[in-house]
């Protein structure tokens, strides 16, 4: 009998601190990436023109009593319905997706859900957070970015082998889960002048060997630009 991987779900007030924190410390890489950080979900009260300017930096108490004025935990548990029954219709087909590319669905993955911040995000080697609310998406796309962050992980180590940057490594990611399951297919959008062109030609002549494609890409960081 299959034994399926399982998904240990968390929430607090307390983790919606940190959440909000880190993503407020991080506002310069997010911006050095192309990433609209102003636009992410944050509690009301928090002004992030003024984070920006510098005029505001909050602390971990003040964020915390956004966060309590509207802190409710229907909202978190409504969500992890959803998401169990999803990942129980499609886990057993992701298993084999990922054996096919001589990937592992680990045994257990922890879910930190969140209202805040980015849409989601992974930290190796089993856990994932995942926005619940990021742009009022409805709760199959919170799934999607669910499978999505596995992926990531699935495939973490080869990306930091390879020297993978970080929007190769999303178009890598949006390309496995697209064709794992058509249907779930979300291509995000790169930022200007980035050309994917080549990723997509190593991913369609590599697949399933994730491992030659990651390190293909890899590898056109190093190629002779002159």
């Amino acid at each position: 009998m299959e034994v399926l991987s399982k998904l240990n779900f968390s929430y607090s007030a307390e983790q919606e601190v940190k959440r909000v924190g880190e993503t407020l410390e991080h506002k310069e890489w997010f911006e050095k990436n192309g990433y609209k950080w102003k636009n992410f979900s944050y509690p009301t009260g928090i002004e992030v023109d003024k984070v920006d300017s510098g005029k505001v930096k909050y602390s971990a108490e003040e964020i915390g009593k956004f966060i309590n004025n509207e802190y409710v935990e229907e909202n978190y548990l409504e969500v992890i319905n959803f998401l169990q029954a999803e990942w129980g219709r499609v886990v057993s087909e992701f298993r084999i997706k990922l054996k096919n590319c001589s990937l592992l669905l680990q045994d257990k993955y922890n879910v930190i859900l969140t209202r805040y911040g980015t849409g989601g995000s992974y930290h190796p080697p089993d856990t994932v957070q995942l926005n619940i609310r990021f742009l009022n998406r409805p709760k199959i796309e919170v799934f999607k970015t669910l499978i999505h962050e596995v992926i990531h992980l699935a495939i973490h180590d080869s990306i930091i082998k390879y020297q993978v940057t970080q929007w190769q490594k999303e178009r890598i990611v949006d390309l496995t889960l697209a064709t794992f399951f058509p249907d779930m297919k979300r291509m995000q959008r790169v930022p200007d002048g980035f050309d994917v062109s080549m990723i997509d030609e190593i991913f369609k002549l590599n697949y399933p060997n994730l491992e030659e494609i990651i390190k293909k890409v890899g590898g056109l960081n190093f190629m002779d630009k002159s």
